[in-house]
């Protein structure tokens, strides 16, 4: 956890003492791999590398980073949107950070509220358990090949006119109409790195190839201007917007009494596997909680049996009053909800506060 901890202050240009250490061993692997990315990068701009066409629209949700960027519920949030406009979307994540992975492509959800999903977090991944979720009326598959997706709805009788894939922006391989790039305003814009010095896939040059730039955590920006001036600085005149990621009600997982009062007058602990958990604890802290534990695992981190007995054992020993997690977390705690300490979930809803287009009219 030590590692962890420092490589995520490193990343987040907040190293201090050994923890630049680091940086002796990162820096010429990021320099490696961000000359991969532009050859890559390269050869599709060229054509040397052919990008494959789907019968039906694609828009794509990504970022320039591996996490953080409020991607998942922005794709959430367009297919809401669309399917209540008229359109047939269909939601395609990777499955990544899925322990038993499937090979082939499935589907998740065929877009009725009432039923639960089709396949579990553990061969799926949390992030399409969480867009079944968020967007319950849409139906949401899983497939490396994201163009394969829509053949697999197809053949359990789903149709649909729209494909939007979570995390798509590297994704070069699958032609898109529409390609969205959500990025994480909650640091300076000049506080990234490529991978694995930072969390950074791809150089900023890499913006010119967006089409709409949202800007995430509103709330937690203190440089618009700065932020504003980078992105066009990189990707030239491109329709810009802005969310905020907004607390909402929170619930209880193991009968833990909830309600932000009630909140704010126990002692309570935060367990993340979120890729910034920074902003959730800032998040809360905003809402007058102010958490006496924080352990932060890496994004997309599992868990099992031994984290229900470490929690457990912290919760006894630092006298908490149990724990605060988010949606994406509690898919993977669920199936432990009777072993567990008390366990709060704190939702978050996307809200565009400017720039939000109009989804239809962009596909049409």
């Amino acid at each position: 956890m030590g590692w962890l901890e420092a490589h995520r202050r490193l990343a987040r240009g907040e190293a201090r003492g050994a923890d630049l250490l680091l940086a002796v061993f990162l820096g010429p692997a990021a320099l490696l791999y961000g000359g991969a990315a532009w050859l890559r990068n390269r050869a599709y701009d060229s054509g040397l590398l052919a990008a494959r066409d789907a019968p039906v629209k694609v828009i794509s949700v990504g970022s320039l980073s591996a996490g953080g960027s409020g991607k998942t519920p922005l794709a959430a949030l367009i297919a809401t949107r669309l399917h209540a406009g008229g359109r047939r979307p269909l939601l395609v994540a990777r499955g990544y950070g899925a322990p038993r992975p499937r090979a082939a492509p499935c589907l998740v959800s065929r877009g009725a509220p009432s039923e639960k999903p089709l396949e579990g977090w553990e061969t799926v991944g949390e992030e399409a358990i969480l867009l079944a979720r968020l967007s319950p009326e849409v139906p949401v598959a899983v497939a490396r090949r994201r163009e394969e997706a829509w053949q697999a709805a197809r053949e359990l009788g789903i149709e649909t006119d729209v494909l939007i894939v979570d995390g798509g922006f590297q994704h070069r391989r699958l032609k898109r109409d529409l390609d969205i790039v959500a990025l994480d305003a909650s640091l300076p814009p000049g506080r990234s790195h490529l991978i694995p010095w930072g969390d950074r896939r791809e150089g900023w040059s890499s913006l010119r190839r967006a089409d709409w730039v949202v800007l995430h955590r509103a709330e937690l920006c203190a440089e618009r201007t700065a932020w504003e001036a980078a992105v066009r600085r990189h990707a030239g005149a491109v329709p810009l917007a802005w969310c905020e990621n907004r607390l909402q009600t929170p619930r209880s997982l193991t009968g833990a009494p909830t309600g932000w009062e009630a909140l704010r007058d126990g002692r309570w602990g935060v367990w993340t596997a979120l890729a910034a958990p920074e902003s959730f604890v800032a998040g809360l802290t905003a809402r007058g909680v102010q958490p006496a534990w924080v352990r932060a695992a890496r994004d997309h981190a599992p868990f099992g049996s031994k984290d229900v007995a470490r929690l457990t054992s912290v919760a006894r020993r630092r006298k908490l009053s149990g724990f605060l997690v988010t949606e994406k977390d509690a898919v993977k705690m669920e199936a432990h909800a009777v072993s567990l300490p008390a366990i709060v979930v704190v939702p978050a809803e996307l809200a565009f506060v400017s720039g939000e287009p109009d989804w239809i009219g962009l596909l049409d």
